[in-house]
């Protein structure tokens, strides 16, 4: 009914705006987008137990000379995710190389395109492992709206093989942020004001 002062069943620590796709096919991937700016391959979504995190699917791109490549500049961008100023979030996702040195660098945009990509969230220069590792971020907004991760993999061919990310979440945190919230990602300070 109508009437909340009837309700009976509270719900304590409940955060909205939980996002959370390991690129199953029930999960909700349809507005993730891929673009390839050089190269011939670009991210695509996977099925194979062996290589996922999770479940059986996984995004991930070819960044070796198969094909005709001779360098990538390859950008994977999330679904729109509507965030509120002074709340924070907590990005969280899984990566790995496969028998290769790759990079990795994640942004945050307005929009799903390159250019809009202009907040740095993390850069994972020298990925080297064959087992997945997972990378946490925090962010607040100053500006409330609708934003997007851009996943990025650049470079020559040499050396490389593919990069795949799983298991892609992004949740209110409990954490109470600041007006200039300061936080250590992987050893490097970051800023969000």
């Amino acid at each position: 009914d109508n009437n909340a002062t009837n309700d009976t069943i509270a719900q304590t620590d409940f955060l909205l705006d939980n996002y959370l796709t390991g690129f199953e096919p029930n999960d909700d991937n349809e507005n993730w987008t891929a673009l390839s700016l050089q190269g011939v391959n670009e991210w695509i979504i996977m099925d194979d137990v062996n290589n996922a995190h999770t479940g059986t699917h996984y995004y991930a791109v070819r960044t070796d000379g198969a094909g005709g490549n001779t360098a990538n500049d390859d950008w994977l961008f999330s679904g729109c995710q509507h965030l509120e100023a002074g709340t924070c979030y907590e990005l969280s996702f899984w990566y790995r190389s496969r028998y290769s040195t790759e990079n990795l660098t994640v942004y945050m945009g307005s929009a799903a395109t390159t250019e809009s990509m202009t907040t740095e969230l993390i850069d994972l220069p020298a990925i080297g492992s064959n087992s997945y590792e997972q990378a946490t971020i925090l962010i607040n907004v100053e500006t409330s709206g609708a934003y997007y991760i851009g996943f990025h993999t650049d470079g020559a061919t040499s050396g490389r093989y593919y990069v795949l990310i799983d298991d892609v979440t992004l949740e209110q945190s409990q954490t109470q942020p600041s007006l200039d919230f300061e936080h250590t990602i992987m050893g490097r300070e970051v800023v969000f004001n």
